[in-house]
């Protein structure tokens, strides 16, 4: 009488015998018997990431120029204005102009802060005269 086969168990027979071995089946007991080799998981190629334009450089000469147009007080004024809210400027050139348009607002107000300042006490000070 033949035992029963236990669940689970695959690798006998109902007559307890091992099972008969196929060309098929050597090969998927080598796959198994062979030594463990770790796989490591491959990380995805990046996509290429889009150039971003060419900017057009300035050149020395166009800096002086508007350096010098810088220089000149209503100008100046007007110039960095156009500079810096204008559409047809390089991003360098268009940061600049809002740079040198901070500094100004800066210094229009301390001057503003100084004169409010020191106006009333050169206002007594003439009265005295």
């Amino acid at each position: 009488m033949s035992t029963p086969v236990q669940p689970g168990n695959t690798s006998r027979t109902p007559d307890n015998t091992p099972p008969a071995t196929t060309p098929r089946d050597t090969n998927m007991l080598d796959q198994w018997n062979t030594p463990a080799t770790p796989t490591y998981r491959q990380t995805p190629p990046y996509a290429t990431q889009p150039t971003p334009p060419a900017s057009s450089t300035d050149s020395i000469g166009a800096w002086m120029l508007a350096l010098l147009l810088t220089g000149i007080p209503v100008v100046g004024l007007i110039y960095i204005l156009v500079v810096a809210f204008g559409a047809s400027t390089s991003l360098a050139r268009k940061n600049w102009a809002r740079a040198m348009l901070a500094w100004r607002i800066i210094i229009i107000v301390l001057f503003l802060i100084v004169l409010i300042a020191t106006g009333g006490a050169i206002g007594s000070f003439m009265r005295n005269y």
